[in-house]
C-alpha cells in the first residue's frame, strides 16, 4: 500500500489533540497511539531526541523516525498522523517527505496565554503575560512562514475547528480527498477547561478568556498592538 503522510502543526495548548482524534475517526486515517497522539510521546523517543531544552527546533532524522513509527502506525490505513510542535522543523520534514501533507493551527491569543498560564508545570518558571503573548506571537510568525513556504498546506483556526466543523471538514477533503469517513459528532478525550473526560467539540476559549482580568487582558493587548499583521492573517483582533 501506498501510504500518505499528514503532519500537524501547531503551538501546544491550541487543540491538536482534538484534531488528531476527529481525523483518527476516518477508517483511512492512523494515529499513534500515545495519550496527545504524538510520536515524540513514544517510548524511548522524548529521551533520546529531547533530551536538551529546545531540541524540537533541531533538524530531526525523519526518515529514521518514520521507521520507528512504522512499528506503532496502522499500516493497513493509507493516511498516516504525526503531530508536534515542529513550527520550525518544517522545512526538514518537508525534505525527507516531499509529498507530505500539512496542516497548521493556530488559536485565540488570549485564549492561549490563560492556557499556557493556567497548566503551567511547576518545575517551569512562570512567564508574565506579556511575554507569554510575545510568545504566541513569535510561534504565529513561524506558523505564518511554514504556511508559505510549504508546497501541500492548509491552515485554519481552532475556532475553525470547533464553530464551523462542517466547513472545515469540506475543506480538509478538498486538500486531501483520502479524509473519508470522518465522524465529528462522537466525544473526544482533550486536555481542557472541561478536563480530561471525553466531551463533544466544544470551543473553551470563552472559559479561559474569562478567567482573564481587565489588568490580564490590557497586558497581553500591549504586546499583541505590535503584531497587526499576525492578527490580520489569523483574523483575530486586539480586545
Amino acid at each position: 500500500m501506498t501510504h500518505k503522510h499528514l503532519f500537524i502543526l501547531t503551538a501546544p495548548y491550541s487543540g491538536s489533540t482534538l484534531l488528531v482524534s476527529l481525523l483518527g475517526t476516518s477508517p483511512r486515517v492512523s494515529i499513534l497511539p500515545t495519550p496527545q497522539h504524538e510520536g515524540m510521546k513514544l517510548p524511548g523517543l522524548r529521551e533520546q531526541f529531547w533530551s536538551e531544552p529546545g531540541s524540537r527546533h533541531y533538524p530531526l532524522p525523519w526518515t529514521y523516525l518514520e521507521q520507528l513509527y512504522r512499528k506503532h502506525w496502522d499500516l493497513s490505513r493509507p493516511v498516516l498522523v504525526e503531530k508536534g510542535q515542529y513550527l520550525r522543523n518544517a522545512w526538514s520534514i518537508e525534505d525527507a517527505f516531499p509529498e507530505a501533507r500539512f496542516m497548521l493551527m493556530q488559536r485565540d491569543p488570549y485564549a492561549w496565554c490563560e492556557s499556557v498560564r493556567r497548566r503551567r508545570k511547576p518545575e517551569v518558571a512562570e512567564r508574565t503575560l506579556a511575554e507569554t503573548a510575545a510568545k504566541w506571537a513569535e510561534q504565529a510568525a513561524w506558523l505564518m512562514h511554514d504556511v508559505r513556504t510549504l508546497k501541500h498546506a492548509l491552515h485554519f483556526t481552532y475556532e475553525d475547528l470547533c464553530d464551523r466543523t462542517a466547513e472545515l471538514l469540506d475543506r480538509m477533503k478538498a486538500f486531501m480527498p483520502e479524509l473519508d469517513g470522518i465522524d465529528p459528532t462522537g466525544s473526544f478525550q482533550a486536555h481542557s477547561t472541561l478536563g480530561r473526560k471525553s466531551n463533544a467539540i466544544t470551543n473553551t476559549n470563552a472559559a479561559a478568556i474569562a478567567r482573564l482580568s481587565p489588568e490580564d487582558i490590557a497586558a497581553i493587548s500591549g504586546v499583541l498592538a505590535g503584531h497587526p499583521d499576525i492578527l490580520d492573517f489569523f483574523g483575530y483582533t486586539l480586545r
